[in-house]
């Protein structure tokens, strides 16, 4: 509770220092896990936050998320993505092409503290990932079972900026890539 009135603060003390703030709740809609690949004590990983230990979505990985769909639904031109996200990659030795997207984003949090729930992966063929043997019908299935967040677990979203087109126009980019290409 105190993290999710933090951020209503934070929120509010943006908008009245002049920025644009652009904020929405969304629910998941089946199972969520957040950094699978992630180096972990156990075999599947989970991001949590740092601080307080529950699964949430790093606002790095969100503007990832809303760049990737504003390029594959070719809904923004290459300068407009460069105005809004900031350069791709930094050149030290061509410092005037560096600069900071004007659109920043939020850490989307729980609103509740999330409810977990147990996915499966069932890899057919663990042998023959290890190299041990070939892919064939009589290797047995090994099932991994790990945590997720559950369906239905609201979060909070907002991405804020000095230019409310812009703002406006990423937070419609951000819900349509949660939406269509999910997290």
């Amino acid at each position: 509770d105190s993290l999710c009135k933090r951020q209503s603060m934070m929120i509010h003390g943006l908008k009245s220092s002049g920025w644009h703030v652009e904020s929405f709740n969304a629910a998941t809609d089946s199972r969520l896990i957040i950094g699978l690949g992630g180096t972990s004590v156990i075999e599947t990983g989970m991001t949590l936050h740092p601080l307080y230990g529950f699964p949430y979505l790093p606002g790095s990985g969100l503007k990832g998320l809303a760049r990737a769909y504003a390029e594959i639904a070719e809904v923004a031109s290459k300068e407009e993505l460069h105005v809004i996200f900031g350069s791709d990659d930094k050149n030290p030795r061509l410092t005037s092409e560096n600069i900071q997207g004007r659109v920043f984003f939020m850490d989307g949090l729980p609103t509740i503290f999330p409810k977990l729930d147990l996915d499966i992966m069932n890899p057919h063929y663990s042998d023959y990932y290890q190299g041990n043997k070939p892919p064939a019908d009589y290797l047995n299935p090994v099932p991994i079972t790990f945590l997720t967040v559950a369906a239905g677990q609201p979060f909070l979203f907002a991405v804020f900026s000095r230019h409310e087109d812009l703002a406006k126009k990423t937070k419609q980019w951000l819900i349509d890539g949660l939406t269509d290409f999910g997290a």
